[in-house]
């Protein structure tokens, strides 16, 4: 999987880029906007995480 933007990921998912930074904080992964980059392991624990509630 390749590096993806929080944008990117927020299309993705269906969610506003402001609902996702927030669950990006929440889960401790840190970004400055909705342009920064996400590592492939923290889109997984994105994604496993929003599966489970």
């Amino acid at each position: 999987m390749a590096k993806k933007r929080v944008h990117e990921l927020a299309k993705e998912l269906g969610l506003e880029n402001k609902d996702l930074i927030a669950h990006l904080e929440r889960l401790g992964i840190t970004v400055k906007s909705h342009a920064s980059t996400l590592e492939d392991n923290e889109i997984e624990r994105v994604k496993e995480d929003l599966q489970a509630t």
